[in-house]
C-alpha cells in the first residue's frame, strides 16, 4: 500500500504541476488576446512564442504522468487504459480524495484555457476574413472594378 500512496503523491504533483501549467497557458492566451485587441504585431508575436514555449512541454507532463499511470494499473492488475483520475480516486478510497479535489481544479484549469484558445481563434478568423475583404476590394479597385485573378505583393520601400 505504501508504493500506491507513493505513486498517488507523485500524480498528486504531477497534476498540480499541469492545472499550474494550463493557468499560465491561459495567462498567454489572455496577453495573445490582448495583443489581438489592439493590434500590435509585436505583442502577438511574443506572446505567441511564450504560449508556443508554455505548450511543448505538454508531452513531457504526460509521459510522466503516463509512467505513474501505468505503475498504478500494474500495482492494481488492470490496464492502464481502464484508469482516469476519477477512478484513479474511486480505487484509491480515503487516499484519493485530494486526487480528486485536484481533478476537479484541473477540469476547470482546462476548460478556461479551452475557451480562451477558441476566443482567440474565432478573433483571428475575423481579421483575417476581413483584411481579405480589404484586399479583395483594394485589389479589385486597381484593376477597373475587374477581380484579379491573383495578387501580386509589391515591396514599397523599393
Amino acid at each position: 500500500m505504501s508504493d500506491v500512496r507513493a505513486t498517488l503523491r507523485q500524480l498528486e504533483g504531477c497534476v498540480q504541476e499541469e492545472i499550474g501549467a494550463q493557468g499560465r497557458a491561459a495567462e498567454r492566451l489572455e496577453a495573445q488576446a490582448e495583443a489581438l485587441r489592439t493590434g500590435d504585431p509585436a505583442a502577438l508575436a511574443a506572446s505567441t512564442l511564450e504560449l508556443e514555449r508554455e505548450l511543448a512541454a505538454a508531452p513531457a507532463r504526460a509521459e510522466r504522468r503516463a509512467a505513474l499511470v501505468r505503475a498504478l494499473a500494474a500495482r492494481w492488475s488492470v490496464d492502464p487504459r481502464s484508469l482516469r483520475l476519477s477512478s484513479i480516486a474511486l480505487r484509491a478510497g480515503d487516499e484519493g480524495r485530494r486526487l480528486e479535489r485536484l481533478r476537479e481544479d484541473l477540469r476547470g484549469a482546462t476548460a478556461r484555457a479551452a475557451r480562451a484558445m477558441r476566443r482567440n481563434a474565432l478573433v483571428a478568423r475575423l481579421h483575417q476574413r476581413a483584411w481579405s475583404e480589404v484586399l479583395e476590394g483594394a485589389l479589385a479597385t486597381v484593376a477597373g472594378d475587374e477581380a484579379l485573378p491573383g495578387g501580386q505583393l509589391v515591396d514599397a520601400e523599393a
